[in-house]
C-alpha cells in the first residue's frame, strides 16, 4: 500500500465520519421536533415566520437522509446513496405539500403530501433493495 492510497482511505474515513455526526444530529433534532409535536407544540419558528412541528420533523429526517447519501457515496454504494437522496426529496415534498390539494374526488382528497410519500417509500425501496442484495 502506498502513502497515496493510505491518504485516501484516511480522506474517506474522514468524509464518512462527518457524513454520520450530520446524520445522528439531524436525527436526533427530528426527534426533538417530533416530540415538541406529540407535546401539542403547532408550530417551531423559523426566520421569516413559523413552520409545523411535524413539518419540521421530516425536513429534519431529510436532512439525515442527505447525510446518509453522502455517508453511502463516500462508502462507494451507488444505489443506496440514490435510494437516500430519493428518500429526502420525498420527505421535503411531503412536508412542504402536506395541505395543497391535488385532486379530490368525493370525500378522498390527493395531496401534493400524498405524493411526497410515494416518492419517499420509493427511496426507502432503494435503500432496502442495496441492503438485500
Amino acid at each position: 500500500m502506498t502513502d497515496t492510497a493510505t491518504a485516501s482511505d484516511d480522506d474517506r474515513d474522514v468524509a464518512g465520519a462527518g457524513w454520520l455526526a450530520a446524520e445522528v444530529g439531524s436525527l436526533v433534532s427530528a426527534s426533538v421536533a417530533f416530540a415538541l409535536w406529540l407535546d401539542g407544540s403547532t408550530a417551531v419558528a423559523v426566520p421569516g415566520g413559523s413552520v409545523s412541528a411535524l413539518a419540521v420533523t421530516f425536513l429534519l429526517l431529510a436532512l439525515a437522509a442527505v447525510a446518509a447519501g453522502g455517508k453511502a457515496s463516500v462508502r462507494g454504494q451507488g444505489l443506496r446513496a440514490l435510494g437516500h437522496g430519493t428518500l429526502a426529496v420525498g420527505l421535503v415534498v411531503l412536508a412542504a405539500g402536506s395541505g395543497i390539494a391535488l385532486v379530490a374526488v368525493g370525500g378522498f382528497t390527493v395531496t401534493v403530501g400524498t405524493l411526497g410519500v410515494l416518492v419517499a417509500v420509493g427511496g426507502a425501496n432503494l435503500v432496502v433493495l442495496d441492503v438485500l442484495r
